[in-house]
């Protein structure tokens, strides 16, 4: 049986808002001692504003993080919070044996570990935190760079639909799709058919 990959969008799509900025402040609810160190973001967001790099950024941002806690351990007291899992959108992804069911973000890996097995998808392709040198590895998961990442893994295996809430940012690999499908607050709101001619308005629920 020959496999198709089925790639997802996270923040936005299969969870609703911004899971990495939600963490953020939720370390900071749980540390206000993180406020203190907020100073050290300056050079960090001056850097950014002169090279727009969010690996850098994220990396700064994630540092200050990890002098106060274990990221991957708070990640998952964060997912293990109602609040938080009550934004998860677990009925979108459809497990069938044709299936590779691939979740693709620009959120960091030690975000997603917890929330990628209790959705049960097959592959996680995110941004790489390296825990030692404290630092993202390569390149922010996004726009091209899913591509890239797709490719690396799974060579030229065609990508039959692409779920996503951001036509712009994952306007590249929409477009490499068979089908992509736009969604908002868990709901497909438009069908962009192989070819991708014109967006094709859908009022229906996956």
């Amino acid at each position: 049986m020959e496999k198709k990959l089925i790639v997802y969008d996270f923040d936005g799509t299969l969870y609703r808002g911004d899971s990495t900025r939600d963490y953020i402040f939720y370390c900071i609810s749980e540390n206000k001692r993180i406020l203190l160190s907020a100073w050290r973001m300056i050079p960090v967001l001056t850097g950014f504003l002169f090279h727009r790099d969010l690996a850098r950024l994220k990396s700064g941002i994630f540092r200050i993080l990890c002098r106060h806690f274990d990221l991957s351990r708070e990640a998952e007291r964060f997912w293990k919070d109602p609040e938080t899992i009550a934004r998860l959108y677990p009925d979108l992804i459809r497990h069938e044996p044709d299936r590779i069911n691939i979740i693709c973000s620009a959120s960091p890996d030690f975000e997603l570990a917890y929330p990628f097995r209790m959705l049960g998808a097959d592959s996680l392709i995110c941004t790489r935190w390296d825990e030692k040198k404290k630092q993202i590895i390569g390149s922010n998961c996004k726009s091209q760079e899913k591509i890239r990442r797709i490719r690396e893994q799974y060579g030229n295996v065609p990508v039959e639909e692409m779920y996503t809430d951001d036509d712009v940012a994952d306007g590249p690999l929409l477009s490499l799709a068979e089908k992509g499908f736009i969604l908002k607050n868990g709901k497909i709101i438009r069908s962009l058919q192989a070819e991708h001619e014109q967006p094709q308005d859908v009022i229906i629920g996956v």
